[in-house]
């Protein structure tokens, strides 16, 4: 038996071919916006008008309006605004509307409607409506300008080069451009398909390195401040150690040069509010203090005594932190003063360590503005911070379950993104508001947490200050 095979074109009719066509660009202007081309963070590529032109051309603008009203509604559900979907309706109704006369550049038509309406009103309406700053609007209004004009290429292409209205059963119109205009489209598109692949390529890895950039501040950052620590704890122990030594010398007895040791390392020390030598029966023997009255005194020592304390390897004991009598966080430093064999513990050195310190000792880590520090104690409590300026200043603090674990091994400590959750921000601006923040443990010397948030505006604004640049640079080839 014989049997021939027959192509669709020789099966249906113009009328179903051409209903068929239609029920497919309609379908294709819904599917290129959501298959659309990541080109930057939360900027995308949509591909949708190229099908709604088509529409206009071959169809009308009766069917032309009906499939850019289909395809400018979607994005609102994309978007969750509906004025980028008002700016691509406007285009596809004007643009298509000038098109339909004879011998039109449909690129340049493009072009002129995104100079001269498209642009400004992206702008106007991202800058007002929804109060994104200025360098993100110019960036997604210079974006939406050249992705109009790469559809309309498109467009212009295929109808110049494929004979689409045989296919789908349309009847026959001129599509032929003058000499002058179709080197002028080819020109643009050479100029343009490589340009485009080049600026997507640049730009996601630029999004990439922005996060390693972000890394690299976060581990410097935490180096220099752990060994900041370090040295500072150290070199207290170190003194109160000496101080000790000076107090095995006098019998652990009260002693006039005692005394004045003890003031004076506790005028040295800036951050040490009270400096005591007991005994093992918490006998002071020694004391020099920032209390302003003997009740406030009498707290310290209810908070830290020598026979409170446990020490570990003959290492200080460090306690949790608690607010003193002025309301100011602070926690207990006790150094034990050893036998001259090391055998056990005659006495101990107790001193109360102010933690406003903490950020008096690192002011240029936060000058900038958009780095805040933290320091945890043994149970997460915050013992110090830094004020949050700048740029975080406007942000609420993102709890530690609300951020998100980043891959890979970080030198430091752990790495956790976190992002605003609103479903009504653009992707762009709540990336813009995210904050990075690294934890890391300074065990075993200290029984802490250090925490260093870090905004991510300033990396991406400098990003998007090369992008619109690059999109600056595009738009000739338009």
């Amino acid at each position: 038996m014989h049997c021939e095979l027959r192509t669709v074109q020789e099966i249906m009719n113009p009328q179903q071919k051409s209903t068929l066509a239609l029920i497919l660009l309609l379908v294709a202007s819904v599917a290129g916006n959501w298959l659309s081309l990541p080109v930057f963070y939360g900027i995308d590529f949509l591909f949708g008008s190229i099908a709604v032109l088509l529409v206009f051309q071959l169809y009308g603008m009766r069917w032309g309006t009906l499939a850019a009203a289909i395809a400018s509604l979607q994005t609102y559900w994309m978007w969750n605004h509906a004025y980028g979907g008002i700016i691509f309706f406007v285009e596809a109704v004007l643009v298509g509307f000038m098109c339909r006369r004879r011998r039109a550049n449909l690129v340049l038509v493009d072009g002129i409607y995104w100079l001269l309406l498209g642009m400004p009103m992206c702008w106007v309406l991202y800058r007002m409506a929804l109060d994104i700053p200025e360098i993100p609007t110019t960036t997604i209004a210079l974006k939406q300008g050249i992705n109009g004009v790469f559809n309309a290429l498109v467009v212009s292409l295929i109808l110049t080069h494929v004979p689409l209205p045989t296919w789908v059963g349309r009847p026959q119109r001129r599509y032929q451009l003058s000499l002058q205009q179709l080197l002028f489209n080819l020109l643009v598109a050479f100029v343009f398909f490589p340009c485009l692949t080049v600026m997507a390529i640049y730009n996601w890895q630029a999004v990439y390195q922005i996060e390693v950039d972000i890394q690299d501040n976060l581990n410097f950052t935490a180096s220099e401040l752990v060994s900041s620590l370090q040295q500072r704890q150290q070199l207290r122990v170190n003194s109160l150690t000496e101080l000790g030594r000076t107090a095995q010398t006098v019998n652990m007895q009260p002693n006039v040069l005692l005394q004045q040791q003890t003031q004076f390392l506790q005028r040295i020390f800036t951050s040490l509010q009270t400096v005591a030598i007991q005994d093992r029966s918490d006998r002071t023997i020694a004391i020099s203090t920032d209390a302003q009255s003997p009740t406030d005194l009498n707290t310290i020592f209810s908070e830290l005594t020598c026979s409170s304390a446990t020490f570990s390897d003959r290492q200080a004991w460090i306690s949790d932190g608690y607010r003193n009598s002025q309301n100011e966080p602070s926690l207990g430093l006790i150094v034990p003063i050893l036998l001259p064999d090391g055998d056990g513990a005659i006495g101990c050195i107790v001193s109360e360590v102010n933690l406003n310190i903490f950020s008096q000792v690192f002011p240029s880590h936060t000058n900038a503005g958009y780095l805040r520090l933290l320091l945890l104690d043994r149970r997460d409590r915050i013992l110090a911070t830094t004020e949050a300026t700048g740029i975080l200043q406007q942000y609420e603090y993102p709890p530690f379950n609300q951020r998100v674990l980043l891959d890979g091994e970080n030198e430091n400590g752990e790495v956790f993104r976190w992002m605003p959750d609103d479903p009504n921000l653009p992707a762009l601006t709540r990336w813009q508001r995210s904050v990075y923040t690294l934890q890391q443990t300074l065990e075993p010397n200290l029984p802490w947490q250090l925490v260093i948030d870090i905004a991510a505006l300033p990396y991406i604004t400098q990003l998007q200050s090369q992008y619109i640049q690059n999109l600056t640079t595009a738009h000739p080839a338009c």
